[in-house]
């Protein structure tokens, strides 16, 4: 049955091709984002910055202490594989979380995509601090998936801490797994409804 199904599939192009294109646009959509970002570090010679160290130094214990040094030196190391991958998995997950809501709801979904957007852009703390913001947006603040990739991203451009990094890839990788069995499960439950039709169908026909 599946055979057939496909078959009749590819050889109806009004069928064929709007599925093609539904599958090219998250494609479309994340190696986009995937070039944007793909080597921010290559081209920071473009960028004018002067930083200031007038750290002395101090001793702790007996030891040096020279802190303004060491955020100097982490400004200047290059972390291209953890930008790479930890973007990769940003836009994996986003599109897990816009494939269900357009699979599942259709228009309404893509509506939904935008209102998650909207929410993000404001409740993400990515262009005002969190604690400038509403407070019911407060409260969605660690919900949301860009919350966890603004999160990570800091930590791989500014403070090194790829703990952080790896804790927040941890979540959205997470929420990429929840949203894209849920897509599965209802492809298997649509799948199962048309196959009892087709069944009931066939079996009518036959009798």
């Amino acid at each position: 049955m599946l055979r057939k199904e496909l078959r009749a599939i590819v050889l109806r192009p009004k069928v064929f091709v709007p599925i093609l294109a539904v599958l090219f646009i998250p494609l479309l959509y994340s190696g986009s984002f995937l070039w944007a970002f793909w080597d921010p570090y290559g081209h920071l010679d473009r960028l004018p910055v002067a930083v200031v160290n007038e750290d002395q130094g101090a001793k702790l214990d007996g030891e040096p202490m020279h802190l303004g040094d060491d955020v100097v030196k982490r400004l200047k190391e290059k972390h291209s594989f953890a930008w790479h991958l930890f973007t990769w998995i940003i836009s994996i997950t986003f599109m897990m979380i816009v494939q269900f809501l357009v699979t599942v709801f259709d228009n309404p979904g893509r509506f939904l995509a935008i209102l998650l957007l909207i929410a993000q852009l404001v409740g993400s703390a990515g262009t005002y601090p969190i604690e400038l913001v509403p407070g019911a947006l407060q409260s969605l603040h660690p919900w949301l998936p860009m919350t966890h990739a603004i999160r990570g991203l800091r930590a791989v451009i500014s403070s090194g801490d790829f703990l952080v990094m790896w804790k927040e890839a941890t979540i959205l990788l997470a929420t990429a797994a929840v949203f894209a069995l849920a897509t599965l499960v209802y492809f298997l439950l649509r799948y199962r409804r048309r196959y009892a039709v087709w069944t009931e169908t066939e079996t009518a026909a036959q009798t």
